[in-house]
């Protein structure tokens, strides 16, 4: 863990959750609790996130600090934990801050450290700042760990039923929003080819395919096995064909020409990019990729995750905000930030008329068991990748760490979410754009 955070909820608690969201967002992994714990027995759990975090930054607000000379103080129990451990603290001291006298040794040392003095007018300069000070465990400069997109190869050797399941809980998430644009996006149309360079449930995509408009349907897929099976259940004359093949393969193009020259078409019309681009090395090359093999008019449908979108209320306890950054630091998930992006790539590749669709798929209206299936679409892969994280890495503190915290929390996290009054609005992106003519 890269950073701890320890502050008094009464005054402190909105400044934490903006310094950690912008250092989130410079990829710095953090722990911090919202000081609401009951009495009794400290939690070993804060106090063991003390000693994995290379860098302990404290909140002083208006009386952060005062409190302190109780001995039972929660806030001076995490300091001095802080200190016993020689972390890397960070004071952050507001301006209405006022240090109280007669401090505990302990806590005084604290403060001896090189601090940052937090202006409102300039949060930026006070993250820049907090930033130059960060420490590794070697005590050097911390430099944030680049994550891999290397999850289009996760499932190369097949995909698991746990994943086959999540993908069919995807597609009835969004089912009713992505018909509405694909009937908006179709109408008139006929004899249309569509490619979908990624299908990961050859079941659940050709739901969406079973469509009047679309004359031939030509897919890739990740094994022979998977390729012979869809073949077998939707090949249908020639109309529907499956290739094995991988967005991410550097034969690629190799493998559209081929699908191409076999079918004796000169391209296609439209192209299905659900949930692909987020995975890949160089998004903008292997999209224009495609679009070179398109015929004039076609039509580019992209939906994707921006999970920096995401909201959900009340998460008073952090633990959305918390498995939204487990999916930020897992390699296999993919960009965090792909929604955002999209627009850019889309004009890097020379499409026309681009639409970001006004929708959003979130919990309300929705039945509990909608919720559930909503849940289960956006959150179930982390446990499982986590898992295997542990397993290709078992000595990484903080893959088991996190996997520890999926155990604890995962089920109870999903009765919150399926609760009449909890709120959460996906970061799903629904964009579409033209071939020029």
């Amino acid at each position: 863990m890269d950073i701890f955070f320890s502050y008094r909820r009464d005054g402190g608690l909105e400044l934490t959750r903006s310094l950690k969201m912008a250092l989130n967002k410079k990829g710095y992994t953090t722990f911090f609790d919202n000081d609401s714990i009951g009495s009794g027995e400290f939690p070993t759990q804060i106090l063991n996130n003390i000693e994995r975090s290379d860098n302990f930054v404290l909140i002083l607000s208006s009386g952060a600090l005062d409190r302190c000379r109780n001995e039972g103080d929660w806030v001076r129990r995490e300091i001095e934990h802080a200190v016993k451990f020689g972390k890397n603290i960070i004071p952050v001291f507001s301006p209405e801050y006022e240090s109280p006298a007669d401090l505990p040794v302990n806590v005084k040392k604290a403060l001896d450290y090189q601090g940052v003095y937090y202006n409102p007018m300039q949060f930026n300069a006070a993250i820049n700042d907090i930033v130059k000070l960060l420490r590794d465990e070697n005590g050097k400069a911390l430099r944030v760990r680049k994550k891999r997109n290397v999850s289009n190869f996760f499932y190369a050797e097949g995909m698991s039923p746990e994943e086959r399941k999540r993908i069919s809980h995807d597609y009835e998430s969004v089912k009713k929003t992505e018909k509405e644009i694909w009937d908006k996006l179709l109408e008139g149309k006929e004899n249309l080819t569509l490619f979908a360079p990624a299908v990961y449930d050859a079941d659940t995509y050709m739901k969406k395919y079973n469509r009047p408009e679309f004359a031939h349907v030509f897919s890739l897929v990740n094994t022979e096995k998977e390729c012979e099976e869809a073949n077998e259940k939707y090949g249908n004359d020639g109309a529907n064909r499956f290739y094995v093949g991988n967005m991410e393969h550097s034969n690629f193009e190799d493998e559209m020409d081929q699908i191409m020259s076999d079918n004796e078409i000169r391209g296609f019309d439209f192209v299905d990019l659900t949930l692909i681009l987020r995975d890949s090395s160089d998004p903008s090359r292997k999209l224009r990729q495609v679009v070179d093999r398109m015929n004039p008019g076609g039509i580019v449908y992209i939906r994707e995750f921006d999970h920096d979108c995401a909201l959900a209320y009340p998460d008073e306890d952090g633990r959305f905000e918390h498995i939204l950054e487990l999916i930020n630091y897992d390699k296999y998930s993919g960009d965090f930030y792909a929604g955002r992006k999209v627009y850019a790539q889309m004009l890097d590749a020379y499409l026309e008329d681009i639409v970001l669709v006004d929708s959003s798929i979130s919990t309300v209206g929705l039945t509990r068991k909608e919720r559930g299936t909503l849940f289960e679409a956006l959150f179930s892969y982390v446990p499982r990748e986590y898992t295997a994280l542990v397993k290709e890495d078992p000595d990484n503190k903080a893959y088991k760490d996190a996997q520890d915290w999926l155990t604890e929390n995962y089920d109870s996290m999903k009765r919150e979410f399926m609760g009449d009054n909890f709120f959460y609005r996906a970061g799903y992106m629904f964009f579409y754009g033209y071939v020029p003519e």
